[in-house]
C-alpha cells in the first residue's frame, strides 16, 4: 500500500475518533499538518497498524501541546483506548514521528499559537560572545552602553 493511500486512511480513522476529544479547528489543521509532513518525508516505511500510527499522530501532537496534562482524554493511555492500540506501540510509533520529523518542544510547525506565546525559549537570545542571556537583560545591558 502506498503512502497517499495508508494517511488517508489514518486521517479519516483519526477524523472519526477525534470527535469524542473536542478538538478545535486549529488543532485539526496541525494535526492533518503533523500526518502529511510525515507521510510525504518517509516512504515506505508504516510498518504499523492504522489504529496504532493514528493513535501516535495523536499522542505526538497531544504530547507537543501539553493537552495531556490538562485533559486526561488526550494521555497516551485513554488514546491508546480510544484507538484499542497497545500503548506501548504507541510509545514506539509516536517516538519513530517525532525523530522523524524532528519535532522539538514549541515546535512551531506543530504547535497552537496559545502554546507558543508561552515559550520560556522566547525569552533567550545568543549575544556576540556566544553566551545565552534573558533578551530583556541584553537589551537593557546595549541601550545603557550606547555611545552617543
Amino acid at each position: 500500500m502506498d503512502n497517499k493511500k495508508i494517511m488517508a486512511e489514518v486521517s479519516s480513522l483519526i477524523t472519526e475518533k477525534i470527535i469524542s476529544l473536542n478538538p478545535s479547528s486549529e488543532d485539526l489543521f496541525l494535526i492533518n499538518n503533523l500526518i502529511a509532513s510525515y507521510y510525504r518525508k518517509r516512504a515506505g516505511i508504516s510498518n504499523s497498524a492504522t489504529n496504532t500510527m493514528a493513535c501516535a499522530f495523536l499522542w505526538a501532537y497531544s504530547k507537543s501541546n501539553f493537552l495531556w496534562g490538562g485533559n486526561k482524554n488526550w494521555a497516551r493511555q485513554n488514546l491508546s483506548e480510544l484507538f484499542d492500540a497497545n500503548p506501548k506501540t504507541v510509545g514506539d510509533a509516536t517516538f519513530k514521528i517525532i525523530n522523524a520529523l524532528k519535532i522539538r518542544s514549541w515546535d512551531e510547525r506543530f504547535c497552537k499559537k496559545e502554546i507558543m506565546k508561552n515559550n520560556p525559549f522566547d525569552q533567550f537570545m545568543m549575544n556576540k560572545e556566544g553566551f545565552i542571556v534573558l533578551k530583556e537583560d541584553h537589551l537593557n545591558f546595549e541601550d545603557e552602553n550606547k555611545i552617543e
